[in-house]
């Protein structure tokens, strides 16, 4: 029983290792928020996403027949799964759904995982960078909103690149790797408030829950003294 519980332990340790040291973006519905531009070369992401003049996170937009202005307000009207009145590429209900590919990729994005999983990527988040970084930046940040986009249905235009390869990554994802990012990226349904609420900006992406270091630790702990209990009412 003392080898159990010692894997037991072991294995949990490993676990929360692993857990994501990132925790769900402070952004709720009602918020009044920013955007400016961060890298990336076409009319989308990436975004630098600013709440209460204080940098948040990057984004990339899920729409191209949508817009805003850099540094515009604009009010979080939903945090949903789709892009809400918007997206050429949009469902019968007025919502066009959030693919798990595209999930899949932002997740990691925001993980700082994805340069791991595809070649050539490189996306570093840092106030200071080399200009050589930059590069890489803008580079990295074009190709992943125009495989987003493709992956929405924004676009038919072949890719090619790194786009292409990071939309194979995505689309050759493991199903439970990809629910999982799913489960825990939404969309900011934006609306803009300086010429009326009801008028529809670009959605946003973003991560709205991920597991705690310290959830895990409690679930471990309390693991650990289960089997513990457990072994002293078999003894």
């Amino acid at each position: 029983m003392k080898k159990k519980t010692l894997m037991m332990s072991m294995m949990l340790m490993i676990v929360m290792l692993a857990a994501p040291f990132v925790y769900a973006d402070s952004i709720n519905v009602g918020d009044t928020i920013q955007l400016y531009n961060s890298y990336g070369e076409t009319p989308g992401g990436a975004f630098s996403l600013y709440k209460d003049s204080t940098y948040q996170f990057e984004s990339f937009c899920l729409e191209m027949n949508e817009y805003f202005t850099f540094g515009e307000n604009l009010i979080v009207a939903g945090i949903t799964k789709g892009a809400v009145n918007g997206g050429v590429g949009g469902g019968t209900d007025g919502v066009d759904p959030l693919d798990d590919r595209t999930a899949y990729l932002y997740y990691n994005f925001r993980m700082n995982t994805l340069a791991s999983l595809v070649s050539g990527f490189s996306y570093v988040f840092a106030p200071s960078i080399s200009s050589t970084q930059e590069t890489l930046n803008r580079t990295s940040a074009t190709a992943l909103q125009q495989a987003i986009w493709y992956l929405e249905e924004e676009t038919t235009a072949p890719l090619s690149g790194l786009a292409l390869s990071l939309w194979t990554v995505a689309n050759n994802a493991p199903l439970a790797a990809r629910t999982t990012a799913y489960n825990n990226v939404g969309v900011l349904n934006l609306q803009g408030s300086n010429v009326g609420y009801g008028v529809n900006r670009q959605d946003q992406l973003t991560i709205t829950s991920v597991p705690e270091p310290a959830t895990m630790l409690l679930l471990g702990l309390g693991l650990i003294g289960l089997a513990g209990v457990r072994r002293k009412y078999k003894a």
